[in-house]
């Protein structure tokens, strides 16, 4: 993300989850989650979407967030809240 990166409203529109056996064994019960929102927001006019690193389990389809973009090129971007 640029060094002054600016921000918009974007819009949760995906979840994606995976699952992952803790101790990568077939009898372990402990599996743990990973989230994947995409975000969709707008800049100038133009709609993007895009998938998010990882996010935590309060991210809910339709939850508006905060996004950060770089100004150079607006399809690069982190949100709040989102390890990226």
């Amino acid at each position: 993300i640029a060094e002054r990166p600016c921000q918009t409203a974007g819009k949760v529109c995906i979840i994606k989850i995976n699952y992952c056996n803790q101790n990568m064994e077939a009898t372990s019960d402990e599996t743990s989650k990973t989230f994947f929102p995409t975000a969709e927001y707008a800049v100038d006019g133009r709609t993007y979407s895009k998938e998010l690193y990882q996010g935590s389990s309060s991210y809910r389809e339709g939850k508006i967030i905060t996004v950060f973009y770089n100004p150079d090129d607006p399809a690069v971007v982190h949100a709040k809240g989102v390890k990226d």
